[in-house]
């Protein structure tokens, strides 16, 4: 008797230790860079970025041109045992990563660690990471940059949405600490994953 490749691969137990395997490369990553999927009861299949809804899960690289061939050509459906599903759009999946982005990072904020403006991080001196608003003024942001020690930096978001975070119109920076390091790990991921999907090319 053989196994289906796609049905195998749908295991969330499949992988070595935390990897996952992404059911169109057939590669195996953390699932920090990966996308999961479930069926919903009705048969649909449902993008779960949090990766805490129940039930069988399928994962998948999180860039664009993977997840449209995992839904064309049906690997999905197949991995979750679905005969068939409708297609689901894409281009939904940017606005369930951001709002992700922005929910943890809203977290971040309520505990301290998550600032915004330039002068509060110039006045924490050394952070984990540094946002930088793809709108904001790039002779800032290098003045920035050079003044505060720091981890990884982006230009990823734009000044509207890193706002929403703090409840503001815009806001051109703001930065990660490290005061709880796993949390500021989890900030990390979910923003490197953002950048993955959106193909920003950056150190």
């Amino acid at each position: 008797m053989t196994t289906d490749i796609d049905s195998a691969a749908s295991d969330d137990e499949a992988g070595t230790g935390r990897e996952r395997l992404c059911v169109v490369t057939r590669e195996h990553h953390d699932p920090s860079l990966l996308i999961r999927f479930v069926a919903s009861p009705d048969g649909m299949i449902v993008p779960d970025v949090a990766g805490k809804l129940p039930g069988r899960g399928a994962w998948v690289r999180a860039l664009p041109s993977l997840v449209s061939q995992a839904l064309e050509k049906g690997k999905l459906a197949r991995a979750l045992g679905l005969q068939r599903a409708d297609a689901m759009a894409v281009d939904q999946l940017d606005a369930l990563l951001l709002r992700r982005c922005q929910d943890i990072l809203s977290i971040g904020r309520r505990n301290g660690m998550v600032l915004g403006g330039g002068g509060k991080i110039r006045a924490a001196g050394r952070i984990a990471g540094l946002m930088v608003a793809t709108d904001a003024s790039p002779r800032e942001a290098r003045a920035l940059a050079g003044d505060v020690d720091h981890d990884w930096s982006t230009t990823l978001m734009t000044g509207e949405e890193i706002g929403s975070v703090f409840g503001r119109a815009s806001i051109a920076f703001a930065a990660v600490l490290d005061t709880i390091p796993r949390q500021a790990d989890r900030i990390r991921d979910e923003i490197f994953r953002l950048r993955q999907w959106r193909g920003v090319d950056e150190e």
